[in-house]
């Protein structure tokens, strides 16, 4: 079943729009790049390009109704907090942890 058989293009945006902007009690992809971005000195162009890709692939995701959608809220907390915790250690953790979701996203994709 396609996620336009259950969900309105409006509703997908709105949803798109919360994974980036965030709300009261959950932290928003954009949040999470600053956070990161105040870490990574002279490798902010690298690390941005590698955010921005994987934002994308999971937000797309992420943003479709529920009963379709392979990359569920749960996955969103646990791979924040993984990238807020590697953000504490160096460019190389963060670019390996952002690696690492990039490939467990792919697997839920593909599954």
């Amino acid at each position: 079943m396609q996620n336009i058989q259950t969900q309105s293009e409006q509703e997908y945006q709105k949803w798109l729009r919360a994974f980036y902007k965030g709300s009261f009690f959950v932290k928003g992809w954009d949040s999470i790049k600053r956070e990161l971005y105040s870490k990574v000195g002279n490798q902010r162009d690298e690390i941005e390009q590698l955010l921005d890709e994987l934002g994308d692939l999971i937000g797309r995701e992420w943003a479709k109704d529920n009963h379709i959608r392979k990359i569920d809220t749960d996955d969103l907390k646990q791979w924040g907090d993984h990238l807020r915790h590697v953000g504490k250690h160096s460019t190389d953790d963060i670019t390996a942890a952002i690696h690492s979701i990039k490939e467990e996203a792919y697997s839920r994709l593909a599954a």
